[in-house]
């Protein structure tokens, strides 16, 4: 059955590659860090596309042929991909203020902000700091992390999120920690994919972004009135009160679960994950 899976996933990246491919590279200075991104298709309507921690934008390649009504943006984080990845400090912050000046050079006004795992921080900063550019937000598998409010439980949290940014600075730990990201993979080629990605960023940039995504001092939980869909994984350490606590981020949230997928599962289901986006930006652009 895994192989069979394995075949079908192949066959689909074959006919989606060229799409990708054929999209145009684009590099731009952003506060000492030269970001690459690639623009693909032409509307007034703009997907951008986020990937999250230690990867690039090849993890969103199965999405861009789905939207062809729309201009897509799709950015390698400063950092990772074909970014550039000089020994500065790699802020969610700074990742935030990348996604706006790309904007800005593609006169951009608002966006549908598509973005995975750590990328659910950055797009609330993002909200927080550009709140006029944001038309939409999805965000798929989301990762965060509740302030406690008592001082004595955070400053407990706090040590224990400090050995994320241990497990990131050599290629054993991380190796190891991804070990439970392809157990829950149903792909085998999927998990192969990540696995290398993520292993291929640069240590002092996974060290530097792990560090400032784990201060919990970063972290705020109030409330952002955008239209915002989330799609996760049902894996075992998904808290069973995840979309109660969303809804107290995102009032206006669509949620969704799915069962027998990983972490990456925009590259594990893609045509199911595409209807879900494809209906949710004609949503965003048509209030």
């Amino acid at each position: 059955m895994k192989h069979m899976r394995f075949l079908v996933l192949l066959l689909y990246i074959s006919l989606l590659l060229p799409a990708y491919a054929n999209a145009g590279s684009h590099y731009l200075p952003v506060d000492g860090v030269t970001v690459h991104y690639k623009t693909m298709g032409k509307s007034s309507n703009t997907v951008f596309f986020v990937h999250g921690f230690s990867c690039d934008t090849s993890v969103w390649r199965m999405q861009y042929p789905a939207l062809t009504n729309y201009k897509i943006i799709t950015m390698d984080l400063p950092g990772h991909g074909m970014s550039g990845s000089p020994r500065i400090a790699y802020t969610q912050q700074r990742f935030a203020d990348a996604i706006k000046a790309v904007m800005d050079t593609e006169k951009t006004d608002k966006i549908l902000l598509v973005t995975h795992s750590m990328g659910h921080q950055i797009a609330r900063l993002f909200i927080d700091s550009y709140p006029t550019r944001i038309a939409g937000l999805c965000i798929v598998d989301g990762a965060y992390f509740r302030k406690p409010a008592d001082p004595t439980a955070r400053k407990k949290l706090q040590k224990e999120l400090w050995n994320f940014v241990r497990i990131t600075s050599t290629n054993k730990t991380m190796d190891e920690f991804l070990g439970g990201m392809r157990r829950e993979t149903s792909s085998e080629a999927v998990s192969r994919q990540f696995t290398e990605l993520m292993l291929s960023t640069p240590i002092h940039v996974r060290v530097s972004t792990m560090r400032d995504f784990c201060t919990l001092d970063n972290w705020k939980n109030h409330a952002q009135n955008i239209p915002t869909l989330v799609v996760y994984a049902a894996t075992p350490d998904l808290p069973a009160d995840n979309e109660q606590y969303l809804r107290t981020l995102f009032p206006d949230l669509e949620y969704h679960q799915w069962n027998g997928v990983g972490h990456f599962l925009m590259m594990e289901r893609p045509e199911e994950f595409n209807e879900l986006l494809k209906y949710f930006a004609h949503k965003t652009y048509t209030r």
